[in-house]
């Protein structure tokens, strides 16, 4: 099953081809993966947890 990772890989492969900026910002990539921690372990800890990032930190 793709889950339109293909199409979004392709997509940065093309922008970096063709010295365009990528389809996403790097922040959105990093703000993804903070939340997927987060869920992680609000679930193993099974309170609510916070969901951000400073940069310098």
């Amino acid at each position: 099953m793709d889950r339109g990772l293909r199409a979004e890989l392709g997509a940065l492969v093309n922008a970096v081809r063709e010295s365009q900026p990528p389809p996403v910002d790097l922040h959105e990539y990093i703000s993804t993966t903070l939340a997927t921690f987060a869920i992680e372990r609000s679930l193993v800890e099974g309170c609510p947890q916070r969901v951000g990032w400073e940069v310098g930190r």
